[in-house]
């Protein structure tokens, strides 16, 4: 599933009952965003290679990564959809975190 279908999957179809009974449009929170990633991050969603802009909270999906697809297509995606493949940003495994301390004799 392309991130264009996945958008109009989610999108704020009245006929959704997810949707209904909600804050007309002008009340509702938007979404808000972190500063963008220096780099974008390579992942993949759905199998389809995607990279990672920028994170932040989204009302009712928070929180979210805003990705872009291979299309150029940009669409915000739950972080527990997306699998990072970049090593770069994976957590480190074996080595010590922070600075060790030197025994003196």
């Amino acid at each position: 599933m392309s991130l264009r279908n996945r958008q109009d999957t989610q999108s704020e179809n009245p006929n959704n009952p997810q949707f209904t009974n909600q804050q007309p449009a002008q009340k509702r929170k938007r979404a808000s965003w972190a500063p963008p990633y220096q780099t974008p991050i390579h992942g993949v969603v759905d199998g389809e290679p995607v990279r990672i802009l920028q994170i932040g909270d989204m009302p009712g999906k928070s929180p979210v990564y805003l990705c872009v697809d291979e299309q150029g297509f940009s669409a915000p995606v739950r972080l527990s959809d997306v699998q990072i493949t970049d090593g770069a940003f994976l957590p480190l495994q074996g080595m010590a975190r922070g600075r060790t301390r030197t025994q003196q004799q």
